[in-house]
């Protein structure tokens, strides 16, 4: 039997919605945010991740994302978490608390979206984006209509609907665009500068941290939403639907 259907396996995710619950109280929140800030802080000053890895060994990409967290002054608001290589063939719940994360809806991915309705004619529109770096939960998926509204209606002269359609960009494409590969794409570190959207829902999650990639499929970078955005202009938006 499938770990998913097993009895422990539903007895993990009952714990896991009750933990998450206890995390969204007011009080516990604010203790879990010190907390993060104390160890995070504490990691950022010895130059160590999770697992006490000095920033020297760290991979070439994730390297290239902690140089721009320090480029930024956020890395003491920043934790870089290393996870074991079948970390991606966990259920979302377990990579949950491998990262401990709040709870599931905190884990988050960067998803390279391309307008394939975009035309060399639109290069000079302001905000006409050709390739947005798309920010939302796992439990969530990304609604394109609503992507290409959000966008249309963030310009000062919108072009006609029937000229947006976005869709996931080709994985070398994507790797060319941001210098990191499938699952490990992150928000820092960019080979290009990429606009940013990311879901309302990760704005209103209690306690306000997210979940990212790291430049790597076996590193994830947690910080907190407020630091996220104020280091990265970032946009929200109504853009996601819930499919789990």
């Amino acid at each position: 039997m499938e770990f998913e259907h097993s009895d422990l396996f539903k007895q993990l995710c009952e714990a896991q919605n009750r933990l998450a619950a206890i995390y969204a109280e007011d009080s516990v929140e604010k203790t879990f945010i010190e907390l993060f800030l104390k160890e995070s802080k504490h990691e950022a000053e010895n130059k160590i991740n999770n697992c006490n890895e000095k920033e020297e060994t760290w991979p070439q990409e994730v390297t290239s994302v902690n140089k721009d967290v320090r480029r930024l002054g956020i890395r003491e608001e920043c934790k870089f978490v290393k996870v074991e290589s079948d970390y991606y063939d966990w259920p979302l719940e377990t990579r949950a608390l491998r990262v401990n994360s709040p709870s599931k809806a905190h884990m988050c991915k960067c998803v390279i979206m391309e307008n394939k309705r975009w035309k060399e004619e639109f290069r000079n529109d302001k905000n006409n984006f050709k390739v947005v770096c798309v920010i939302v939960q796992y439990v969530d998926s990304i609604d394109t209509s609503k992507l290409a509204d959000f966008i249309r209606g963030f310009q000062e002269t919108p072009r006609s609907r029937k000229n947006y359609n976005f869709r996931l960009i080709e994985e070398k494409e994507s790797e060319r665009l941001t210098g990191f590969k499938t699952k490990g794409v992150a928000t820092y570190g960019f080979r290009n500068t990429i606009p940013m959207v990311m879901s309302e829902r990760i704005a209103s999650l209690k306690p306000p941290i997210l979940v990212l990639g790291a430049g790597h499929p076996d590193w994830k970078l947690v910080l907190p939403i407020s630091t996220f955005l104020d280091s990265t202009n970032c946009l929200v938006a109504n853009i996601s639907a819930v499919s789990i």
